[in-house]
């Protein structure tokens, strides 16, 4: 029972990182700490994704 919830715990904090990182936002930047950690960490997220260069 504790591997399930274990298994269940991570798939759903994958799933807001993955809505928090990947999602753009619908309104203007917030002007919280937390938002702007959280624009912060998408910069360095989409930082890396460059398409190859041939």
């Amino acid at each position: 029972m504790e591997v399930l919830l274990l298994v269940v715990g991570s798939w759903l904090l994958l799933n807001v990182l993955y809505v928090l990182i990947v999602v753009p936002p619908r309104k203007a930047k917030p002007s919280s700490s937390l938002g702007r950690t959280i624009d912060a960490f998408r910069h360095f997220v989409r930082r890396g994704r460059r398409p190859p260069s041939s």
